[in-house]
């Protein structure tokens, strides 16, 4: 409510959301996302804010997250990185292609703030690896079946962005109907991301944090929802 059915489709749309996001692959999907404001009632406003009435790309979830913790802008994915000949040499290095500004550095910032928070102070302590600052958020969608959604049927994630403080790896952990009964992504998906995440540290080297930031007892209004 507070922030509009102008503003959440707006930026829906700048985070890439409903459109291609132009990697190097074929047969990318635009996903589904309201066509216009007059198509989103009260109801559709409240649901679209936990993700009804919408599907993503987990190239275009990934990609958004990138633009969440990487200052606020959003690019163009690469697949390849860039092409070297039989000897080593570089041949050709992709070149970095800005698709727009989505956010200010500084909420960019807080954003971070928040997502390391979710990890760090939240309950989903198979993302957590010790020594590392590491931000991140779970998800539960319900699966669509010809038009409608079936029941007790998830889609199970968790994204997660490290180190936070200054981000350089961003990996989407997702399962599709987990069979065990459990459709938590801190349970289901969060897991998948700490395996990857301990195997990228130690290929990659990355050192830990020097140091790890604690809990702050930060109050926050909330609005009356009634």
């Amino acid at each position: 409510n507070i922030l509009g059915k102008n503003d959440l489709l707006r930026y829906a749309k700048a985070f890439g959301f409903g459109e291609k996001s132009g990697i190097d692959l074929p047969g990318e999907s635009l996903g589904i996302i309201p066509t216009n404001i007059d198509s989103i009632g009260p109801v559709e406003l409240a649901t679209m804010s936990y993700g009804h009435g919408l599907a993503v790309t987990p190239i275009q979830m990934a990609n958004a997250v990138c633009a969440v913790v990487n200052g606020g802008t959003l690019y163009k994915p690469k697949l390849v990185l860039k092409t070297v000949d039989k000897y080593g040499n570089d041949v050709e290095i992709k070149k970095n292609v800005v698709r727009r500004r989505v956010i200010s550095e500084e909420t960019s910032e807080h954003m971070k703030r928040l997502l390391e928070s979710v990890v760090r102070d939240g309950h989903i302590k198979r993302s957590r690896i010790e020594g590392y600052r590491i931000g991140g958020k779970t998800g539960t969608a319900q699966k669509i079946v010809d038009g409608k959604y079936k029941k007790n049927a998830y889609i199970s994630s968790f994204v997660g962005a490290f180190p936070i403080n200054d981000p350089e790896f961003v990996v989407l952990a997702i399962v599709d109907e987990p069979g065990n009964g459990v459709a938590y992504g801190s349970l289901v998906a969060a897991p998948i991301f700490q395996d990857v995440a301990k195997f990228i540290i130690s290929y990659y080297k990355i050192p830990p944090a020097s140091e790890v930031s604690t809990l702050q007892d930060e109050k926050v209004e909330v609005p009356s929802l009634e």
